[in-house]
């Protein structure tokens, strides 16, 4: 008998040590990256770089940017998370012309509460 107390002990010492992991866990997660494009009538290329949001909390808020490797950020956008959702997909587009570098990237930044993350450069190497 004292040793099942022992261990129910034992067990309830070591979950108390992971909720305060648990707390601290981020609300959301940079996911997967992408970069597509197609050709515009007037021959530029337009490319749209996709970063996935993993949200582990909703309902939630949090804003972002972007900045591209021309050294342009976007304005900041607030996206509302409803109840339920587990990732979002945050797009934008480039369209880049003739004279452009052959490689592009751009870098989505995220923010909510105490949470400050970036993705890596979503790179986009032209044809």
């Amino acid at each position: 008998m004292r040793r099942a107390r022992d261990l129910v002990l034992a067990v309830a010492a070591a979950s108390l040590l992971l909720v305060p992991a648990l707390a601290a866990a981020d609300p959301i997660a940079i996911g997967g990256v992408g970069a597509s494009s197609h050709m515009l009538p007037n021959g530029n290329t337009q490319v749209r770089f996709t970063v996935r949001v993993e949200t582990f909390t909703s309902p939630l808020e949090f804003n972002y940017h972007w900045e591209r490797s021309d050294g342009a950020k976007s304005a900041v956008k607030t996206y509302y998370v409803r109840p339920g959702t587990r990732s979002v997909p945050i797009t934008t587009t480039w369209s880049l012309g003739p004279g452009a570098a052959a490689e592009v990237w751009q870098k989505l930044f995220v923010n909510t509460g105490n949470t400050h993350l970036q993705s890596e450069p979503v790179k986009y190497r032209l044809h």
